[in-house]
């Protein structure tokens, strides 16, 4: 997905009718890979999304400062235009933890 100008990795499987979005933590070099088998057991029976942040895995690197507002924009924004709406579960890795929370926070 195009976000911001530059290009955000936003990899899917499955069609259920929930959505679960897996969000890395740190230290995760390709999250679309290392998520591959969680994904696959989700996709039986939810549509299993994992979002690449700039900077690691297939994403483009950014000069944009690396704040929790930066992220939530950018993961509403990628999943917006990769066609997920809400309702969706946020499963955060580690760090991710922190931008699920301020989404939670500023979702309201």
């Amino acid at each position: 997905m195009e976000v911001n100008e530059q290009k955000m990795h936003v990899y899917s499987m499955g069609n259920g009718e929930k959505t679960v979005v897996l969000l890395p933590g740190f230290g995760v070099s390709l999250p679309s890979a290392d998520f591959g088998p969680l994904m696959r057991e989700l996709s039986k029976e939810y549509t299993a999304v994992c979002i690449e942040y700039f900077g690691i895995g297939f994403s483009d690197r950014t000069d944009a400062p690396r704040t929790s507002e930066n992220y939530t924009k950018e993961i509403r924004t990628a999943l917006s235009l990769a066609g997920f709406k809400p309702p969706y579960v946020l499963m955060p890795h580690s760090a991710s933890g922190i931008y699920n929370e301020y989404y939670a926070a500023k979702n309201q």
